[in-house]
C-alpha cells in the first residue's frame, strides 16, 4: 500500500481517467490517504483518514485530540474524472472556494534571491551592486513585470544595521525595484533555553518551544519548533512587521514554517488542540501584521494555503539539470496548487556555473512554474563575469519572459513517471505552450501526437521554438529532436 496525504490520485496514465480524493478544509485537522492494491492494476482499498500524524507530517506524537459539543472531520473531495489532471484543479478550486487564495494584482513577481550563491557571505555593498545590475542590464531587457523588479535577501540580512538596510531599500526604490527580506517567525536557531525571546524581555525560549514528551522538537534543517500561539511569538512578529515596513521592505519570503504545525504536548491558547489549528492562528496573525507585502512560503505545509501569495514547490533547487527535473517532480504532481495560491514558486533560477543547455531548461522549469527570481552572484564584489554574461542572454528572452507573465502554472503531459515527466503544456485558447524536457546526457527524438494535446491530428498547426526563434509546421505529431540536458518551447497556434 501507498500513503499520501492531503490528497491523491489514481489513474491510467494513458487514458488518464481517475479517482480524486483529498480534504479541502485545513483549519483543524491533518488528513492521509491509503491505497492498498492486492493485484496490479486493482485498487483493493482506498482510504481517507482524519489524523494523520507521523514521520510523513513530520511529528514524533500522535495527532492532537480534538473535543466539543460536536466534533466534525473536514470536508472531503471525491471524483471520478474522464481527465486526472481536470480532478485534481477540481480539487485545488473546491479548496480555494473555502479558503480563497490570497489576491496579487500586481503581476507574477521578476526578480533576485540571495540565498544559492551568497546564502551568509550577504552583504551590505553586494546587495547595493546587484541592484545596479539588474537596473543597468536587464531591467531594460524584458527583464521586469509592469515595471518591477524584487531584490531580495534572505539568511544573512541580520548582521546589518538598520541604516544600512533602510538605504538598500532606498536603492533598490531609485533603481525602479522593490526590496526584499526574510524571516523564520516559529523557529529557534540559537536553541538557548535560557536565551530572551528577541523584543520581548518577558519570556524566554524555554517558554514558547512546542514540546512533545517534554522534550523540544528539533525540526527540519535543525532549528527548534516554537508555540505560534505564544505571546512572545506573536510580539516577535509584530515587531519584525512593522520593522520591515518602517525600513521599507515589499517582499518576505518566510520560511521553515514546518517548525509551528508540530503536534505538541500543549500550547499556550487553551483553545488550541492541534498543530493545524496553532499554525493557522500564527500565520493569520502573521499575515495581518505582514499585510501589503508580498509573501511568498518556503519550506512549509501545502495547506493552509491562503495566508501567502505563492509557495515554494519544493526546497532548494541550483542550476544543474538535476536541480531542474527535481523542480519539474514537484510540477508533475503539483502545478494544480496554483488554484489555491496566486502563483507557484520554483526557486531561485541559477544560471552559472553549467552549460547554456541547462540554463534554458532551469530557466524553462522556472516560467511555466510561477515566480521568476534569479539566484546568481551578479555583484562586482564577488561576482564572476560568466554569470554577469549568462544573466544578460538567459534572462532577456521576450517570448520566453512572456511565459512568466502569464503566471501559470503548465499540467503534465502525461504524468506516468516515478519522476517528474518532461512534457508539460498550457492552453490559452489562442495559442497551446509545449515544453520538452531532456534531462539525460544523450540526445533525444521524440513523438507526440497532437491529439495528446488537445489538438487534430488532420490540421496542420504553425508553431514557433521560442528559445532559438526557429519558425516549424506540425501534422499529427509534434516530433521533438531535443538535444541532451536542454529544453525546447513551442508556442503552437491554434
Amino acid at each position: 500500500g501507498v500513503n499520501s496525504f492531503e490528497v491523491s490520485a489514481v489513474y491510467n496514465a494513458d487514458t488518464r481517467r481517475g479517482i480524486v480524493i483529498g480534504s479541502v478544509e485545513h483549519d483543524t485537522w491533518k488528513s492521509g490517504v491509503r491505497i492498498e492494491s492486492d493485484e496490479p492494476g486493482i485498487i483493493s482499498r482506498l482510504e481517507l483518514y482524519t489524523g494523520a500524524s507521523g514521520e510523513g507530517t513530520r511529528d514524533v506524537l500522535p495527532h492532537g485530540k480534538v473535543k466539543g459539543k460536536t466534533v466534525r472531520s473536514p470536508k472531503t473531495f471525491f471524483g471520478y474524472f474522464e481527465d486526472w489532471r481536470d480532478g485534481m484543479e477540481e480539487f485545488g478550486r473546491a479548496c480555494a472556494t473555502i479558503a480563497p487564495p490570497l489576491p496579487w494584482n500586481l503581476g507574477t513577481p521578476f526578480g533576485w534571491n540571495s540565498w544559492a550563491k551568497m546564502e551568509f557571505r550577504l552583504s551590505y555593498e553586494k546587495v547595493l551592486e546587484v541592484s545596479d545590475f539588474f537596473k543597468e542590464n536587464l531591467q531594460n531587457n524584458n527583464f521586469e513585470n509592469n515595471g518591477i523588479v524584487y531584490i531580495g535577501m534572505d539568511a544573512g540580512w541580520a548582521k546589518m544595521s538598520d541604516e544600512q538596510l533602510a538605504d538598500i531599500a532606498r536603492h533598490c526604490k531609485a533603481n525602479g525595484q522593490k526590496a526584499g527580506i526574510y524571516f523564520t517567525p516559529f523557529s529557534d536557531w540559537g536553541k538557548d533555553p535560557e536565551a530572551y525571546i528577541n523584543g520581548n524581555s518577558g519570556y524566554k525560549c524555554k517558554d514558547a518551544y512546542l514540546y512533545a514528551n517534554g522534550k523540544t522538537q528539533n525540526m527540519v534543517a535543525g532549528g527548534l519548533a516554537m508555540d505560534p500561539t505564544h505571546p512572545a511569538i506573536k510580539e516577535r512578529i509584530r515587531e519584525t512587521a512593522e520593522r520591515f515596513k518602517r525600513l521599507g521592505y515589499e517582499y518576505i519570503k518566510i520560511d521553515f514554517l514546518t517548525h509551528g504545525c508540530a503536534e505538541a504536548d500543549y500550547y499556550y491558547d487553551p483553545e488550541v488542540q492541534t498543530g493545524m489549528q496553532a499554525y493557522n492562528k500564527g500565520m493569520a496573525y502573521l499575515l495581518e501584521q505582514m499585510e501589503g507585502m508580498y509573501i511568498t512560503m518556503a519550506i512549509s505545509p501545502l495547506f493552509p494555503s491562503q495566508y501567502a501569495h505563492s509557495r515554494r514547490i519544493a526546497c532548494d533547487a541550483w542550476a544543474g539539470i538535476g536541480d531542474t527535473e527535481y523542480t519539474l517532480n514537484s510540477l508533475t504532481y503539483g502545478w494544480w496548487l496554483n488554484q489555491v495560491y496566486t502563483y507557484n514558486d520554483p526557486d531561485h533560477l541559477l544560471l552559472e556555473p553549467v552549460s547554456d543547455g541547462e540554463n534554458r531548461a532551469r530557466i524553462t522549469s522556472g516560467v511555466i512554474t510561477g515566480i521568476f527570481m534569479n539566484g546568481d552572484d551578479l555583484s562586482y564584489i564577488s561576482g564572476i563575469q560568466v554569470a554577469k554574461d549568462k544573466a544578460r542572454k538567459f534572462l532577456t528572452n521576450e517570448d520566453i519572459n512572456a511565459i512568466a507573465k502569464m503566471g501559470k502554472s503548465f499540467r503534465p503531459v502525461n504524468g506516468n513517471m516515478d519522476g517528474a515527466d518532461f512534457l508539460f503544456m498550457h492552453d490559452t485558447g489562442k495559442e497551446v505552450y509545449l515544453t520538452a524536457f531532456n534531462y539525460s546526457g544523450y540526445d533525444l527524438t521524440y513523438d507526440l501526437p497532437l491529439s495528446r494535446l488537445g489538438l487534430r491530428e488532420s490540421s496542420t498547426y504553425k508553431a514557433k521554438e521560442l528559445w532559438s526563434g526557429k519558425e516549424v509546421k506540425f501534422k499529427k505529431n509534434v516530433r521533438v529532436c531535443i538535444p541532451k540536458k536542454d529544453v525546447l518551447v513551442f508556442r503552437i497556434t491554434r
